[in-house]
């Protein structure tokens, strides 16, 4: 499986704890980003523990990296700002896919929920 029983937030807290002790140097954004990561991540886990935030972001995740980087993991250099507006339609895209797993989900978890 892609993200099977990783804890999303375990791993980002170690990373933030390495930056810490190691006192490196992050971009702000890049902060931000993870603590928003490990906020939603929470949230997910204690609205309903079996959803995998990994997981459920796999599809997006394969998708920008055949979209953004080429097979040696360089970005890819064709990634201007015309294919820009064709990745905002193909991600849109992606999103409604995405929608589409995670009702899925939901409704399985619902049932299961009911059957108990």
């Amino acid at each position: 499986g892609y993200g099977h029983q990783v804890d999303v937030g375990y791993v980002l807290r170690g990373v933030l704890g390495l930056v810490r002790k190691y006192r490196v140097r992050i971009d702000a954004n890049y902060a931000t980003l993870v603590v928003n990561a490990l906020c939603i991540e929470s949230l997910a886990r204690r609205v309903c523990p079996n959803y995998n935030v990994l997981d459920s972001a796999q599809p997006l995740l394969q998708k920008f990296r055949k979209l953004c980087i080429d097979r040696d993991g360089n970005p890819r250099e064709e990634v201007t700002r015309k294919s820009g507006i064709l990745m905002k339609l193909w991600l849109s895209i992606l999103y409604w896919q995405k929608n589409k797993i995670d009702s899925k989900f939901f409704r399985e978890q619902k049932l299961l929920m009911e059957k108990k």
